[in-house]
């Protein structure tokens, strides 16, 4: 009995054939459609394109000091240094993004972006907060390393799944849509 039913459920390849038909219509996208849609704004880290950036709480009393980082996880440092005439870093990216149709019409998203030799700092976060002139406790900012400054590098691996508006829409920018909220997708 258990073997017929497994017959049933599975589509020939031994696998539920729900789970063969989301993997079905699962779809890859360049890498270049999540980076190309980075650093549409310039508030956080001027005159470098914004980037999400990490932060304990610094607002509340009796936590522990509080700490900004920043890594280039989107090259957008290394390239306004390249702009601005300073040899690059060597900062490179790859990834992965798959897409998957979601039932509403939506798409499920996941974005897999590894990157190397990116810049990375860390500040103090004090009030009053400014990620842009309070001391830097690692590393430096990319406006430093033009005036001279030794640029502290390091690789990551940044992991995002989002539900975009629709399969094969533009992604959004992580700052635009996640601090600022005025960009698609569905934070749900």
């Amino acid at each position: 009995m258990i073997g017929l039913l497994l017959g049933v459920l599975t589509d020939g390849n031994l696998r539920p054939a729900s789970v063969q038909a989301a993997q079905d219509a699962a779809v890859q996208r360049p890498i270049s459609d999540f980076l190309n849609a980075q650093g549409t704004t310039m508030v956080f880290n001027t005159p470098v394109p914004d980037q999400i950036g990490w932060t304990n709480n610094p607002l509340v009393q009796n936590k522990p000091p509080a700490r900004f980082a920043l890594f280039d996880y989107a090259g957008l440092a290394n390239a306004f240094l390249v702009s601005q005439g300073h040899a690059s870093l060597g900062t490179e990216t790859d990834g992965t993004i798959t897409e998957r149709p979601l039932a509403d019409g939506r798409a499920e998203v996941s974005v897999i972006l590894h990157t190397t030799n990116a810049l990375a700092w860390v500040s103090s976060n004090e009030m009053p907060t400014d990620v842009n002139t309070n001391p830097t406790l690692f590393g430096n900012r990319a406006v430093d390393v033009l005036g001279g400054a030794t640029p502290a590098l390091g690789d990551s691996v940044l992991r995002v799944v989002i539900k975009n508006t629709a399969p094969e829409a533009a992604l959004p920018d992580l700052v635009d849509a996640f601090i600022w909220g005025t960009q698609a997708p569905d934070k749900s």
